[in-house]
Protein backbone atom coordinates (compact mmCIF):
# COMPACT_ATOMS: atom_id res chain seq x y z
CA UNK A 1 0.00 0.00 0.00
CA UNK A 2 1.49 3.48 -0.54
CA UNK A 3 2.07 5.62 1.78
CA UNK A 4 0.42 9.28 2.13
CA UNK A 5 3.04 11.86 1.18
CA UNK A 6 3.58 14.14 5.17
CA UNK A 7 3.37 18.04 4.30
CA UNK A 8 6.70 18.08 4.38
CA UNK A 9 7.35 15.97 1.79
CA UNK A 10 4.80 17.54 -0.64
CA UNK A 11 6.43 21.03 0.25
CA UNK A 12 10.12 19.20 -0.70
CA UNK A 13 8.06 18.18 -3.79
CA UNK A 14 6.40 21.63 -5.02
CA UNK A 15 10.24 23.43 -4.29
CA UNK A 16 11.96 20.69 -6.67
CA UNK A 17 13.96 22.26 -9.03
CA UNK A 18 12.48 23.03 -12.68
CA UNK A 19 14.26 21.07 -15.15
CA UNK A 20 14.61 20.63 -18.82
CA UNK A 21 12.14 17.94 -19.97
CA UNK A 22 13.90 14.97 -22.44
CA UNK A 23 11.96 15.35 -25.24
CA UNK A 24 13.68 18.93 -25.55
CA UNK A 25 17.34 17.83 -25.26
CA UNK A 26 17.40 16.46 -28.65
CA UNK A 27 18.00 18.29 -31.69
CA UNK A 28 17.01 20.73 -33.26
CA UNK A 29 15.83 19.85 -35.50
CA UNK A 30 12.76 18.13 -33.73
CA UNK A 31 10.30 15.88 -35.10
CA UNK A 32 7.19 17.87 -34.10
CA UNK A 33 3.46 16.56 -35.14
CA UNK A 34 0.22 18.46 -33.96
CA UNK A 35 -1.37 17.94 -30.61
CA UNK A 36 -5.26 17.14 -29.56
CA UNK A 37 -5.52 20.69 -29.53
CA UNK A 38 -3.87 21.81 -33.03
CA UNK A 39 -5.81 18.70 -34.48
CA UNK A 40 -8.93 20.52 -33.63
CA UNK A 41 -7.36 23.68 -35.10
CA UNK A 42 -6.53 22.08 -38.19
CA UNK A 43 -9.77 20.54 -38.59
CA UNK A 44 -12.05 23.88 -37.75
CA UNK A 45 -9.67 25.89 -40.00
CA UNK A 46 -10.49 23.03 -42.90
CA UNK A 47 -14.18 23.87 -41.38
CA UNK A 48 -14.32 27.46 -42.16
CA UNK A 49 -12.39 26.95 -45.23
CA UNK A 50 -15.22 25.34 -46.97
CA UNK A 51 -17.75 27.18 -45.13
CA UNK A 52 -16.24 29.99 -46.65
CA UNK A 53 -16.11 28.99 -50.05
CA UNK A 54 -19.86 27.93 -50.14
CA UNK A 55 -20.47 31.33 -48.39
CA UNK A 56 -18.94 32.96 -51.46
CA UNK A 57 -20.41 30.41 -54.12
CA UNK A 58 -24.13 31.31 -52.34
CA UNK A 59 -23.83 34.99 -52.10
CA UNK A 60 -22.36 35.40 -55.65
CA UNK A 61 -25.35 33.53 -56.92
CA UNK A 62 -28.02 35.67 -54.87
CA UNK A 63 -25.67 38.70 -55.60
CA UNK A 64 -26.23 37.54 -59.66
CA UNK A 65 -29.94 36.91 -59.35
CA UNK A 66 -30.52 40.07 -57.30
CA UNK A 67 -28.84 42.65 -59.88
CA UNK A 68 -30.73 40.39 -62.66
CA UNK A 69 -33.94 40.99 -61.62
CA UNK A 70 -32.72 44.82 -60.11
CA UNK A 71 -32.27 45.02 -64.58
CA UNK A 72 -35.70 43.51 -64.78
CA UNK A 73 -37.36 45.81 -62.16
CA UNK A 74 -36.21 49.45 -64.23
CA UNK A 75 -37.19 47.40 -67.50
CA UNK A 76 -40.35 45.46 -66.53
CA UNK A 77 -41.69 47.06 -63.34
CA UNK A 78 -45.51 47.92 -63.68
CA UNK A 79 -47.87 49.88 -60.99
CA UNK A 80 -51.05 48.45 -60.53
CA UNK A 81 -53.82 49.53 -57.68
CA UNK A 82 -53.25 48.00 -54.10
CA UNK A 83 -55.06 47.64 -50.70
CA UNK A 84 -53.88 48.02 -47.03
CA UNK A 85 -54.95 44.87 -45.39
CA UNK A 86 -52.69 45.23 -42.51
CA UNK A 87 -50.23 46.81 -40.15
CA UNK A 88 -47.35 45.20 -38.46
CA UNK A 89 -43.92 45.29 -37.12
CA UNK A 90 -40.96 43.12 -38.40
CA UNK A 91 -38.85 41.38 -35.99
CA UNK A 92 -35.44 42.16 -34.61
CA UNK A 93 -33.81 44.93 -32.51
CA UNK A 94 -34.81 47.89 -34.25
CA UNK A 95 -38.52 46.63 -35.40
CA UNK A 96 -39.56 48.97 -38.45
CA UNK A 97 -43.42 49.26 -39.18
CA UNK A 98 -44.69 47.03 -41.82
CA UNK A 99 -47.07 47.40 -44.20
CA UNK A 100 -49.23 43.82 -45.70
CA UNK A 101 -51.24 44.64 -49.07
CA UNK A 102 -53.54 43.02 -51.43
CA UNK A 103 -52.90 43.70 -55.15
CA UNK A 104 -54.24 42.37 -58.20
CA UNK A 105 -51.58 41.06 -60.85
CA UNK A 106 -51.53 38.09 -63.57
CA UNK A 107 -55.15 37.93 -63.62
CA UNK A 108 -55.45 37.39 -59.78
CA UNK A 109 -55.36 38.79 -56.30
CA UNK A 110 -51.81 38.52 -54.43
CA UNK A 111 -50.73 39.76 -51.32
CA UNK A 112 -47.27 41.66 -50.73
CA UNK A 113 -45.41 43.47 -47.47
CA UNK A 114 -43.18 45.97 -47.48
CA UNK A 115 -41.19 47.75 -44.07
CA UNK A 116 -41.14 51.28 -44.09
CA UNK A 117 -38.16 53.25 -43.68
CA UNK A 118 -38.01 55.44 -40.30
CA UNK A 119 -37.90 58.98 -41.91
CA UNK A 120 -41.35 56.96 -43.84
CA UNK A 121 -44.09 59.65 -42.32
CA UNK A 122 -47.20 58.21 -44.19
CA UNK A 123 -50.09 56.68 -41.89
CA UNK A 124 -51.56 53.36 -43.40
CA UNK A 125 -54.77 51.52 -41.83
CA UNK A 126 -56.36 48.55 -43.26
CA UNK A 127 -58.49 49.42 -46.26
CA UNK A 128 -56.26 52.42 -47.24
CA UNK A 129 -55.60 52.14 -51.16
CA UNK A 130 -51.92 52.73 -52.00
CA UNK A 131 -49.95 52.28 -55.79
CA UNK A 132 -48.19 48.81 -55.93
CA UNK A 133 -45.83 47.87 -58.48
CA UNK A 134 -44.63 44.49 -59.38
CA UNK A 135 -42.69 42.23 -62.21
CA UNK A 136 -45.03 40.95 -64.96
CA UNK A 137 -42.62 38.33 -65.53
CA UNK A 138 -42.71 37.60 -61.53
CA UNK A 139 -46.19 38.76 -60.56
CA UNK A 140 -45.59 37.30 -57.05
CA UNK A 141 -42.94 39.57 -56.31
CA UNK A 142 -44.30 43.50 -55.14
CA UNK A 143 -42.95 46.46 -53.53
CA UNK A 144 -44.25 49.60 -52.93
CA UNK A 145 -42.88 52.45 -55.54
CA UNK A 146 -39.70 54.35 -53.15
CA UNK A 147 -38.98 50.58 -52.00
CA UNK A 148 -37.37 49.03 -55.06
CA UNK A 149 -35.40 45.99 -53.84
CA UNK A 150 -31.38 46.21 -54.38
CA UNK A 151 -30.97 42.49 -53.33
CA UNK A 152 -27.28 41.28 -51.98
CA UNK A 153 -24.87 43.84 -53.16
CA UNK A 154 -21.91 42.43 -55.14
CA UNK A 155 -19.45 43.60 -52.82
CA UNK A 156 -20.50 41.65 -50.00
CA UNK A 157 -19.11 38.47 -51.43
CA UNK A 158 -15.08 39.07 -51.49
CA UNK A 159 -15.98 41.00 -47.87
CA UNK A 160 -17.26 38.14 -46.53
CA UNK A 161 -14.95 35.35 -48.14
CA UNK A 162 -12.49 37.08 -46.73
CA UNK A 163 -14.10 37.44 -43.08
CA UNK A 164 -14.17 33.45 -43.24
CA UNK A 165 -10.30 33.38 -44.53
CA UNK A 166 -9.39 35.36 -41.35
CA UNK A 167 -9.98 32.51 -38.74
CA UNK A 168 -8.30 29.93 -41.31
CA UNK A 169 -4.95 32.47 -41.92
CA UNK A 170 -4.43 32.63 -37.81
CA UNK A 171 -4.68 29.23 -37.35
CA UNK A 172 -2.39 28.23 -40.33
CA UNK A 173 0.01 31.22 -38.91
CA UNK A 174 -0.48 29.98 -35.23
CA UNK A 175 0.05 26.71 -35.97
CA UNK A 176 3.04 27.43 -38.23
CA UNK A 177 4.72 29.29 -35.83
CA UNK A 178 4.46 26.85 -32.75
CA UNK A 179 5.70 23.91 -35.37
CA UNK A 180 9.04 26.13 -36.52
CA UNK A 181 9.26 27.33 -32.72
CA UNK A 182 8.89 23.07 -31.58
CA UNK A 183 11.53 22.26 -34.23
CA UNK A 184 14.44 24.75 -34.27
CA UNK A 185 14.04 26.31 -30.68
CA UNK A 186 16.30 25.73 -28.13
CA UNK A 187 15.02 25.65 -24.40
CA UNK A 188 15.61 27.71 -21.06
CA UNK A 189 14.55 28.19 -17.60
CA UNK A 190 13.35 31.55 -17.11
CA UNK A 191 12.62 34.15 -14.10
CA UNK A 192 9.34 35.54 -13.33
CA UNK A 193 9.28 39.34 -13.24
CA UNK A 194 5.29 39.90 -12.78
CA UNK A 195 2.38 38.30 -12.93
CA UNK A 196 -0.26 40.79 -13.46
CA UNK A 197 -3.90 40.19 -13.36
CA UNK A 198 -6.48 41.38 -15.53
CA UNK A 199 -10.07 40.40 -16.88
CA UNK A 200 -8.92 37.68 -19.47
CA UNK A 201 -6.66 35.97 -16.55
CA UNK A 202 -2.99 36.67 -15.79
CA UNK A 203 -0.23 38.30 -17.65
CA UNK A 204 3.38 36.32 -17.11
CA UNK A 205 6.82 38.23 -17.63
CA UNK A 206 9.90 36.62 -17.54
CA UNK A 207 13.52 36.99 -18.25
CA UNK A 208 15.74 34.25 -19.31
CA UNK A 209 19.18 34.03 -20.66
CA UNK A 210 20.31 32.28 -24.10
CA UNK A 211 22.58 29.49 -24.73
CA UNK A 212 24.61 33.02 -26.33
CA UNK A 213 24.96 34.84 -22.84
CA UNK A 214 22.16 37.09 -23.98
CA UNK A 215 19.52 38.58 -21.57
CA UNK A 216 16.22 38.70 -23.27
CA UNK A 217 12.30 39.07 -21.86
CA UNK A 218 9.18 37.97 -22.94
CA UNK A 219 5.60 37.51 -21.84
CA UNK A 220 2.53 34.96 -21.92
CA UNK A 221 -1.01 34.95 -21.25
CA UNK A 222 -2.32 32.34 -18.93
CA UNK A 223 -6.27 31.61 -17.86
CA UNK A 224 -5.40 30.51 -14.30
CA UNK A 225 -3.50 31.44 -11.60
CA UNK A 226 -0.05 32.33 -12.41
CA UNK A 227 3.16 31.37 -10.68
CA UNK A 228 4.61 33.84 -8.37
CA UNK A 229 7.39 36.42 -8.71
CA UNK A 230 10.82 34.53 -8.91
CA UNK A 231 9.93 31.33 -9.90
CA UNK A 232 11.20 29.50 -12.72
CA UNK A 233 8.92 28.69 -15.66
CA UNK A 234 10.52 26.60 -18.99
CA UNK A 235 9.94 28.78 -22.14
CA UNK A 236 11.53 28.14 -26.16
CA UNK A 237 13.00 30.65 -28.04
CA UNK A 238 14.37 30.88 -31.14
CA UNK A 239 18.46 31.78 -31.74
CA UNK A 240 17.55 33.56 -34.67
CA UNK A 241 14.75 35.17 -34.23
CA UNK A 242 14.51 37.10 -30.88
CA UNK A 243 10.91 37.66 -31.08
CA UNK A 244 10.08 34.07 -31.55
CA UNK A 245 9.65 32.25 -27.91
CA UNK A 246 6.35 30.76 -25.69
CA UNK A 247 6.08 29.30 -22.82
CA UNK A 248 6.50 25.23 -23.16
CA UNK A 249 4.63 23.08 -23.59
CA UNK A 250 2.59 24.48 -26.43
CA UNK A 251 -0.66 24.35 -26.74
CA UNK A 252 -0.89 23.24 -30.34
CA UNK A 253 2.13 20.98 -31.49
CA UNK A 254 4.13 18.67 -29.48
CA UNK A 255 7.67 16.25 -30.11
CA UNK A 256 6.98 13.48 -32.03
CA UNK A 257 8.01 9.58 -29.91
CA UNK A 258 10.96 8.40 -31.14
Amino acid sequence: MRKHETPDKKAELSSAPLSVPLELLYGPPRSVGLAAAGKAAAVIAVVLLIVGWLSGVLLYLAAAHGLDRLHRIRAEGAPTNGLVVGIGRTQGEHPKRLVRYRYDAGGRSREGSTALRDDDSRRFSAGTPLDVSYLPSEPEFSWLPGYEPEGVPIWAVPLTVLSCLAAPVIIAFSLRRQRRLLEEGRAALATVTESKHHDKGYRVRYEFKTLAGALRAGSYDLARKAPPVGSRVLILYHPDEPKLKAAYPLPLVRVRRP
